[in-house]
């Protein structure tokens, strides 16, 4: 009886596990007319996407000359952490999930900005104020950076008009982000060849989040050792405060967001798309 009882433990421990695992499509789609990347999403049939916890809808497919990932989201925690602190998918050409090959846009350096301009990006109020601006992507003025091609010589960063990989990313009037990556397979070396009929990829989709200055002690806003942010009022001061351990935009309830979701990234993984010739 005690054995029956650890395998019904273990079956439930696997099922929970396997229900926030990966993405494992096991299968591909061929793209039977070629997609631009403009971030508008006409061009995709809705019956083949896939869901994944973390706020993603992502969908794949190719034909003999590219590789198309779609992802879109309507999570504002995602699409705020896309749009200001930048995004990057992993390529990996053995189907699984390693950081192999990178494409990186949007570009964004927050990391790299002066600790009186960090403070005055973590102010809550600025964030719940300007949502739509923090939300704007204008595709023109973006960069994109490539790094780890095996037919580049080096990591490429330039516009998206010299990138050989095109990105297109659009915000819609619902604040639903769309994300299109068009993929030249020469690039990833998977063009058909020597009679091999079968390659699989995987994606390791990351967002950018915010970076603490230094002197903050390392925690997460609301958390002891972080310091006082502009705009803050303590606890027990004014309606949509903060209180220990966690901190809201202040504003309308639909606007009202947990900081500390900045402080952390949002992931997708997905393994084993399986390249259709």
């Amino acid at each position: 009886m005690r054995n029956s009882g650890n395998l019904i433990i273990l079956l439930f421990l696997c099922l929970g596990t396997f229900s926030c695992a990966t993405i494992r499509l096991n299968k591909g789609t061929y793209q039977s007319f070629p997609i631009i990347a403009d971030g508008r999403d006409v061009e995709w049939s809705d019956r083949d996407d896939f869901y994944e916890k973390n706020g993603f809808l992502v969908k794949m497919s190719n034909d003999s000359n590219f590789l198309y990932i779609r992802l879109k989201t309507a999570d504002r925690y995602v699409v705020q952490k896309i749009t200001r602190f930048g995004f990057t998918v992993w390529v990996d050409t053995t189907g699984s999930n390693n950081k192999q090959i990178g494409i990186k846009c949007p570009v964004r350096e927050f990391g790299h900005r002066g600790q009186s301009d960090q403070r005055r990006m973590m102010n809550p109020e600025e964030f719940g104020r300007n949502r739509t601006r923090n939300e704007k992507i204008t595709m023109e003025n973006e960069k994109v950076e490539l790094s780890g091609f095996p037919s580049l010589p080096q990591k490429f960063t330039g516009k998206l008009t010299d990138s050989p990989v095109k990105i297109g990313i659009q915000i819609t009037d619902t604040h639903e982000l769309i994300y299109e990556a068009v993929i030249p397979l020469k690039m990833l070396f998977l063009q058909r060849k020597n009679g091999l009929s079968q390659r699989e990829v995987g994606i390791y989709a990351v967002t950018g989040y915010m970076e603490l200055p230094s002197g903050m002690g390392g925690g997460r806003p609301g958390m002891p050792g972080m310091g006082p942010v502009p705009g803050q009022f303590p606890p027990g001061g004014r309606p949509g405060n903060f209180g220990t351990g966690q901190r809201t935009f202040t504003g309308s309830s639909e606007n009202r967001m947990d900081f500390s979701e900045f402080t952390r990234p949002s992931v997708l993984k997905l393994k084993h798309y399986h390249i259709v010739y």
